[in-house]
């Protein structure tokens, strides 16, 4: 089932307009340019603990191609890990929850940043739908919030909740690499090559388009210009004054950000294969052309390796473990245990 979702500014947001530590500031926006995924994880995330405004923040950025994931998932499921390491594209694990994601300089991202109370994640998709909508764009909203177009999907969302706060963020399709997006997406999921058991969060793979396939020659800017005007045009009609003031206050000056211990902290995490594969719930992963052979992994490392033989089952224990890299072999000699049993 699809449905419209309009705009409703009481259902958004009941701000406070207290303005202790804001300049009297209680809304505005900050266009983040073109980052690296990491730069851009990490200057949302500072943002986002950090900057308590009484209002709601809006940010837009676009980064270079990155695939990222939801906090709760598999990287081996959701993407091709050997693809991305030979395209020379990093796999990232977000903080919020949703599906896996394509960033590059053809998708532009937005985080609606707010306090938690008379948050509506239905009122932030009316808005970026009548956004995409003056472009001349239908726009329809699927029952699990993805912004669609004649049935494909162009955006998706996912949130990210603190105790008074709420991160609401997603990407847009505009002048994406398609191409590159299905190949970097799936892993053992779509390829079939390995079965893999555990808990975790699947995405829900859907087909795509590009707004600019929709309409010729729309750029990301067009987009990200037509998404801050409508979101200017709600906070005043919120009654929370000029939000152009918010450009001038919470503009990042990139090099004294950069140069901040707080935000070097952050990059080093966003880069760490500990988060971001280490961080993996435990799982066993069964490869087709190995069937008799079983593997366990936990924090991201293979601990055993359990081989049925007409016998019965031989189990080798491995500690402290060797890190999975999700290669598919028949001979698995390349393990070397401290134990068997």
């Amino acid at each position: 089932m699809l449905r419209k979702y309009q705009v409703d500014p009481t259902e958004f947001l009941e701000p406070s307009l207290d303005d202790s530590g804001t300049g009297g500031i209680s809304g505005g926006w900050i266009n983040m340019g073109l980052g690296d995924i990491d730069w851009n994880l990490s200057i949302e995330e500072f943002i986002f603990t950090n900057l308590h405004t009484p209002g709601p923040l809006l940010l837009l950025y676009v980064s270079e191609p990155a695939v990222v994931m939801g906090k709760h998932q598999n990287p081996w499921q959701e993407a091709d890990v050997l693809a991305l390491n030979n395209l020379g594209i990093p796999l990232r694990r977000r903080k919020s929850g949703g599906g896996t994601v394509y960033h590059d300089e053809g998708n532009l991202n937005y985080s609606f940043i707010m306090p938690k109370s008379g948050f509506s994640q239905g009122s932030n998709l009316g808005l970026l739908a009548s956004a995409v909508e003056s472009l001349g764009i239908s726009v329809e909203v699927s029952d699990r919030g993805d912004l669609l177009h004649g049935g494909k999907k162009f955006s998706g969302n996912a949130l990210w909740y603190t105790r008074d706060r709420v991160l609401h963020h997603g990407t847009v399709l505009v002048q994406a690499d398609l191409d590159n997006l299905r190949r970097a997406l799936g892993g053992f999921r779509r390829s079939g090559e390995a079965q893999l058991t555990g808990r975790w969060v699947d995405s829900a793979p859907s087909p795509v388009v590009n707004l600019s396939q929709v309409k010729q020659e729309l750029t990301v800017h067009q987009v990200a210009e037509a998404i801050s005007q409508t979101w200017q045009e709600a906070v005043q009609a919120w009654g929370l004054g000029d939000v152009t003031a918010g450009v001038k206050r919470f503009g990042i000056d990139t090099g004294l950000w950069r140069k901040d211990n707080r935000i070097s902290t952050l990059l080093d995490g966003y880069r760490s294969w500990e988060w971001n594969f280490g961080r993996t719930k435990p799982f066993e992963c069964i490869f087709r052309n190995s069937p008799q052979t079983r593997l366990h992994i936990e924090d991201g490392c293979i601990r055993s390796l359990t081989q049925t033989e007409p016998q019965g089952e031989k189990v080798r224990v491995f500690s402290p473990g060797i890190r999975f890299q999700g290669e598919v072999k028949t001979d698995l000699s390349f393990l070397d245990p401290v134990g068997s049993r």
